[in-house]
């Protein structure tokens, strides 16, 4: 099969628009979005080796939503202490 990278289609997307609830049904995507690498913007972060061990739990919280404007509004990022587990 053919391995590409969908980031040509993530980065069409305006940036205000990158946060929005229904952005995939507005613009082409890829149907698959592997998180295999560290993401973040201002305080918010999201790091696979972050996430505890049940998180596809029931029991567990769901993440939260991130600011509809966080693309457009922080050109930082804060990176979390280090082997402190995701606490939801």
């Amino acid at each position: 099969g053919i391995r590409v990278e969908g980031w040509k289609l993530i980065d069409e997307i305006p940036g205000d628009e990158v946060c929005e609830n229904a952005v995939f049904e507005k613009y082409p995507s890829p149907f698959v979005i592997h998180f295999c690498q560290r993401y973040m913007a201002a305080e918010w972060f999201f790091g696979k080796r972050k996430l505890p061990k049940d998180f596809f739990t029931c029991e567990h919280p769901l993440l939260q939503i991130p600011p509809k404007n966080l693309a457009t509004e922080f050109n930082y990022k804060i990176l979390p202490a280090k082997k402190e587990p995701f606490s939801g």
